[in-house]
């Protein structure tokens, strides 16, 4: 973790440092109202203290260390709200996805992954993120009509999380894996057609057998 150290000094000072675990010095800033400023990037948990050298060349440092304890951050979420289930759609339909993130650090991007009939594995970037937002939700019009599908094929989807852990490391997370069955939009326009014909047919019998 990346964290902000501010002080202010009772006098002035010629250098100031923040010193970790007893042995690394981090050298803070000193404005002209004797304020300290600084960053340290903390990997694990440690003591920390001030060391000051006035304008008198007096040293003076802590008597008494403070603790650093460190949170683990913890992996990214990405959940699909909508829709819940797997779809049977034609290879013209597009599909809804709702879903929404998290992260305790901050987000980075959100991405569609999916492949078709389980070969080479595509990925759409959905969202990046510049600032560190922590929640995000959020819609995306899925349109199958370029993917070029055809009747009987099986497409596996799911999202995919990044945070922005520039320390650490980026974590990544994925959310349940859905899929979708695509039948042939003109042979199901065909099949209602059809069925059309025979309910019309059904209902001209039934008529006649009346008369």
């Amino acid at each position: 973790s990346e964290v902000k150290i501010g002080a202010i000094c009772k006098h002035p000072l010629k250098t100031a440092n923040i010193v970790l675990d007893k042995k690394l010095k981090v050298p803070l800033k000193i404005t002209d109202d004797n304020k300290l400023t600084g960053e340290i990037k903390l990997m694990k948990d440690g003591i920390y203290s001030f060391e000051m050298l006035d304008k008198n060349e007096k040293l003076a440092s802590d008597s008494n260390p403070l603790s650093i304890k460190i949170i683990k951050d913890l992996d990214p979420q990405i959940t699909i709200i909508d829709p819940k289930k797997d779809l049977s759609v034609s290879e013209k339909d597009s599909v809804k996805l709702e879903y929404e993130s998290s992260d305790d650090f901050g987000l980075k991007e959100i991405s569609l992954h999916y492949n078709i009939n389980d070969l080479k594995e595509i990925d759409i970037i959905l969202n990046s993120f510049k600032d560190k937002q922590k929640t995000f939700k959020n819609t995306y019009q899925w349109d199958l009509n370029p993917l070029g599908l055809k009747s009987g094929d099986k497409v596996a989807y799911h999202l995919k999380v990044k945070d922005n852990d520039t320390v650490s490391g980026p974590k990544n997370s994925d959310s349940q894996i859905y899929h979708l069955e695509v039948y042939s939009y003109k042979e199901k326009h065909k099949e209602i057609i059809d069925l059309q014909a025979t309910l019309s047919q059904e209902m001209s019998n039934l008529l006649s057998d009346e008369l």
